[in-house]
């Protein structure tokens, strides 16, 4: 109960910071680049309904899902959060009930930031949406039509012949989740172990080597071992499950695995550190 009530502190101290309200801004307009356009696209179509699960081709474009992370990474950047109300929270529950408390934190923010994201994808035509698991009519056109330049974003054609909308979009959020998880926990760490401020660097690095894979695929030699190495790529279904990539279950387990090991690390270490909290 303690380490929830840790948890919900920083939660009360994440709507008072102005980071957070901006964060929200840029984000909301970044999504309305990508998903305004779905409502008079369908229009045109003339087909009043649209499946909301577009949100699964957001990982292919790989510039603007390093900057949607990198977003994520700034409400982070603070981790463990060492503020003054955080000298109380140490003294009652200990240092490892502490970081625990830290831990839980990041872990429902990566849940709300990914379901944000999904309801960011949908809200701007919610009077039009279709509960169906399948891509409907709109996706399905807008993908295999490119001349149709109504929007920014498309689902490409091999994640819609490979798997239904409604899966692709659990994949997407489920790995979302996870790789949140861990790119907040590499903050966790390297704010422990090194210079302050050092984690959003190295949590920057993975979100854009996503980005230099998918600007750089189609080259002809092409590093394909570099995405066996890169957590960010196992969120994107047209990476993962094809020849020579790596496959779901590889995704999966290794994703989880290295949230795992983060968690422990920080569990385990947090005795060697100092925590000085700010007045």
């Amino acid at each position: 109960m303690r380490i929830i009530k840790c948890c919900k502190v920083n939660l009360m101290q994440l709507r008072t910071r102005k980071k957070t309200w901006i964060c929200l801004l840029l984000l909301v307009v970044l999504m309305a680049s990508f998903f305004a356009g779905y409502g008079p696209y369908a229009k045109s179509l003339g087909h009043p309904h649209i499946a909301p699960w577009g949100v699964s081709g957001l990982p292919t474009n790989g510039m603007f899902y390093a900057v949607i992370l990198t977003i994520f990474l700034l409400l982070i950047a603070d981790a463990p959060f060492r503020t003054a109300q955080q000298q109380l929270v140490l003294q009652r529950i200990g240092k490892r009930g502490w970081i625990t408390g830290q831990i839980l934190y990041l872990f429902v923010l990566s849940v709300a930031f990914t379901v944000l994201l999904w309801i960011l994808s949908w809200i701007f035509y919610a009077p039009m949406i279709e509960w169906t698991p399948g891509w409907g009519k709109v996706i399905r056109t807008q993908a295999l039509y490119p001349s149709a330049e109504h929007f920014f974003l498309r689902v490409p054609k091999d994640v819609l012949q490979n798997t239904t909308g409604l899966m692709a979009t659990l994949w997407m959020l489920g790995m979302q989740v996870l790789v949140c998880f861990f790119l907040g926990c590499i903050v966790l760490l390297s704010n422990l172990w090194f210079k302050r401020g050092s984690g959003v660097f190295i949590a920057a690095v993975f979100a854009f080597l996503y980005y230099f894979l998918r600007q750089n695929a189609t080259m002809r030699y092409f590093p394909t071992w570099l995405t066996w190495l890169s957590p960010v790529s196992w969120v994107d279904r047209s990476i993962v499950g094809h020849p020579n990539m790596p496959s779901l279950a590889y995704s999966i387990i290794m994703i989880s695995l290295l949230c795992i090991l983060s968690v422990t690390l920080a569990i385990c270490t947090i005795h060697k550190n100092d925590i000085v909290v700010k007045e």
